[in-house]
């Protein structure tokens, strides 16, 4: 099953509408989970190249459960050991080439996975309140089909604020006609307008591989750079149209990814436009404490 595809629209509804059967948040969390996990099993079809990736959730877990049981030293650690674990299975070049896995796995949706487990286990080892997160709420929160492969990156917080409310929010007939304007918006974005982006990148990259003259050939990179942030932006932002709509009639609110970078007045307001919720994680656990150290 192909992301943003025909096929993920609609196995998106269906999973909304079954969701919504009953307004039990053990029934929302066990059809969110048994839908997370056909949705994986979809995108491959062999239960080997999943263990890997098992490994690593296994691993944060773990890490997880020892900062909740009052293990401070175990903060560090944690993180250390979820970040080389994460650098070994994406096959980084600095690494020894013999030190990798010799058999074909699954990666995709590894890095989103990556930036959760962190989240959690840097909120673990700081928070003065210890919190107790089960296994089933880490894993709905790791593998939530609508936000596996690109995104956005929601805190945990925000995600059981809904997710695992006794009362989940409204979903009235408007709000149902307003998410299903935004699927039809994504739908458009990904399928006609990337796909137009696409076609004139693919002109312009065959112009210059022509025996053309140089300003020709000048011209053509300028035309593949311009059009490859709208490309981006297209297929990028109608997919997260699509993964918010979804989540929203299964009644989690999922945070925006992209507020008109386009119309931004600087490179860093379109930073700050651009992909919000990578730039945000960035922000709080990169930056800011970085800007801290180097000030003490």
């Amino acid at each position: 099953m192909d992301t943003a595809s025909f096929q993920f629209v609609l196995y998106g509804l269906a999973i909304a509408l079954i969701s919504n059967f009953s307004r039990s948040r053990a029934w929302r969390s066990t059809v969110l989970l048994l839908a997370s996990l056909v949705f994986l099993a979809l995108l491959a079809h062999s239960l080997i190249v999943f263990l890997p990736l098992a490994g690593f959730l296994l691993l944060g877990y773990i890490g997880l459960v020892l900062l909740e049981k009052g293990c401070s030293k175990g903060m560090a650690w944690s993180i250390l050991a979820v970040i080389l674990a994460y650098i070994w299975l994406k096959k980084y070049t600095f690494l020894p080439e013999g030190s990798f896995l010799r058999f074909p796995y699954f990666t995709l949706g590894l890095s989103y996975i990556f930036f959760r487990v962190l989240h959690l286990l840097i909120e673990a080892g700081d928070g003065d309140e210890k919190r107790r997160i089960g296994l089933g709420a880490y894993l709905l929160y790791t593998l939530n089909f609508t936000t596996f492969v690109s995104g956005p990156i929601q805190r945990y917080d925000e995600f059981a604020r809904d997710q695992f409310a006794s009362e989940p929010i409204m979903l009235g007939p408007r709000t149902v006609g307003l998410q299903f304007e935004r699927i039809v918006r994504g739908f458009f974005k990904v399928t006609v307008l990337a796909m137009i982006f696409q076609a004139m990148q693919q002109d312009a990259l065959a112009q210059m591989s022509q025996p053309l003259p140089l300003h020709l050939k000048l011209f053509s990179a300028f035309r593949l750079v311009i059009i490859y942030p709208f490309f981006l932006y297209a297929n990028f932002s109608g997919y997260i149209d699509i993964v918010i709509a979804l989540a929203r009639l299964m009644r989690v609110r999922l945070p925006e990814n992209f507020d008109r970078p386009f119309s931004a007045s600087s490179f860093l307001d379109f930073w700050n436009r651009w992909h919000i919720t990578l730039s945000t994680w960035l922000k709080t656990y990169v930056y800011n404490p970085m800007l801290v150290a180097l000030m003490r």
